[in-house]
C-alpha cells in the first residue's frame, strides 16, 4: 500500500530519539528521588541499590544514547522487576517496557553514539 505522506518518512530516525530522551528523563528523574528517599531512610539495602543503579545507569546510557541497547536491556529488566514488586503501577511499567524494547530493536536514532554496522 502506498503511503499517504511519503516525506514523512524521512524523519524516521527522529521518534527512536524523542522515545530515548523521554525515557531516559523519566528513569534518571525516578532514580534521584528513589535515592533521595533511600538516604533519608537510610535504607542500604542490596535489592534498593541494584534497582537504583539499574534504572540509573540505564536511564544515563539511553539518554545520552551511547550503549543505547544494552541500556534498554537494563531498563528492560528493571521494569520486569517492578511488574513483579508493584503491581499497582502496572500500566505505566508496561507502556515504559514496550518504549524500551522498541529502542533494542529500533536502535537509539538521531544524535547519538551507537552507529549500526
Amino acid at each position: 500500500m502506498l503511503s499517504i505522506f511519503p516525506d514523512l518518512l524521512t524523519f524516521g530516525l527522529l521518534a527512536p530519539f524523542i522515545i530515548r530522551l523521554a525515557l531516559g528523563f523519566y528513569f534518571i528523574g525516578t532514580a534521584f528521588a528513589a535515592a533521595q528517599s533511600a538516604y533519608k531512610k537510610k535504607d542500604y539495602s542490596i535489592a534498593t541499590w541494584a534497582h537504583l543503579k539499574t534504572g540509573g545507569i540505564g536511564g544515563i546510557l539511553v539518554f545520552t544514547g551511547f550503549l543505547t541497547q544494552i541500556g534498554a536491556l537494563l531498563l528492560i529488566l528493571r521494569l520486569l522487576n517492578d511488574l513483579y514488586r508493584h503491581p499497582a503501577t502496572r500500566v505505566l511499567s508496561l507502556l515504559l517496557l514496550a518504549m524500551a524494547a522498541s529502542l533494542l530493536v529500533s536502535g537509539a536514532g538521531f544524535f547519538a553514539f551507537d552507529l549500526p554496522l
